[in-house]
């Protein structure tokens, strides 16, 4: 998702094929909370705070932290004043709870936030009255940010429209695929449930529906709608890599293990690389640009999972 995701509306190639890819893996963020739901252990808060932390909540930090300064460099070799570049970064930050150059880090925020709260709530509610609540409140959400403009945060001429801020509602959907994950951990590989999520995943190429996860915005036909296929792409998936591709698939497995590397890494990349390079290649076939960037993209992944095969350092990512 990396390519057909972050590199390709980075170059603004659109194809069909990359169109038809997208549409096919949109329910992938829901997947990583699904996932994690399914993986849940009751744990003291105490101890899930320690593990989370290390694996999440650090990297966050780190990776926040980095990015502020990138974006500063970034923006200051693109003529924009300091001033300027710390009104737009606290303004976003304030809104999103990430800068722009490592805007992918919002998910380990979000999934250490939801791993407390179900650790929370996982004896204190039904799985399914938990679920109902936060798909009516992550829709609420999704409803007050599309139409109702709650007020505009201003300083010297630069004006940020300013909802509510885009954790609350990625925390709610992400808490309500991390319930079902818990709550289908089983029942999910069961025939009848098969069949029906995958009639649902189907149907999304006629009546299309997308959320973008951090944002909590859908796009296509309705919300609630694109919610469904989501968690439907969830079961599908799980349910065909446990009948059909029940083995350990090595490439698989490597790419597992350096899945949050190259999680972290990539959006920099692809940043850093648009911002300062762009303007360079502007003449370019847009399709080449996509490639260009790929490349760019591959080779800095690979030169990053060397650099950290050193475990001294594998804690900047979570290890």
């Amino acid at each position: 998702m990396i390519y057909i995701n972050h590199v390709a509306a980075a170059c603004g190639y659109n194809s069909s094929v990359v169109k038809f890819i997208g549409t096919s893996l949109s329910f992938f963020m829901s997947w990583f909370f699904f996932k994690g739901g399914m993986l849940h252990k009751k744990v003291s808060t105490k101890e899930l705070i320690r593990k989370s932390t290390k694996r999440l909540l650090v990297p966050y930090l780190i990776f926040l932290l980095f990015g502020f300064f990138l974006d500063v460099i970034i923006r200051t070799i693109n003529d924009e004043s300091l001033k300027i570049i710390l009104i737009k970064d606290a303004f976003f930050f304030a809104k999103s709870a990430i800068v722009t150059s490592t805007a992918a880090s919002w998910f380990l925020l979000s999934l250490f936030v939801v791993r407390l709260l179900f650790n929370f709530f996982e004896n204190k509610a039904h799985c399914f009255f938990l679920t109902g609540i936060l798909l009516f409140a992550a829709y609420g959400i999704y409803v007050i940010q599309s139409y109702v403009g709650l007020f505009y945060m201003q300083y010297e001429g630069y004006k940020e429209p300013c909802f509510i801020p885009d954790w609350i509602g990625n925390i709610c959907h992400g808490l309500l695929a991390y319930t079902l994950g818990f709550c289908l951990k089983e029942k999910q590989f069961e025939n009848k449930m098969f069949i029906l999520a995958l009639l649902l995943f189907a149907l999304k190429y006629i009546i299309p529906a997308e959320i973008d996860f951090r944002t909590n915005i859908s796009t296509g036909v309705h919300y609630l709608l694109a919610v469904i296929y989501g968690i439907s792409g969830c079961i599908v998936v799980n349910n065909l890599f446990r009948r059909y591709v029940d083995v350990k698939i090595k490439m698989f497995t490597y790419i597992g293990y350096n899945s949050m590397l190259y999680y972290l890494i990539h959006y920099p990349v692809i940043y850093t690389t648009t911002k300062l390079f762009s303007s360079y290649v502007k003449e370019y076939d847009i399709q080449i640009r996509y490639y260009l960037l790929s490349l760019i993209v591959t080779i800095s992944l690979i030169i990053a999972e060397f650099i950290f095969r050193n475990k001294r350092i594998r804690f900047i990512i979570g290890g």
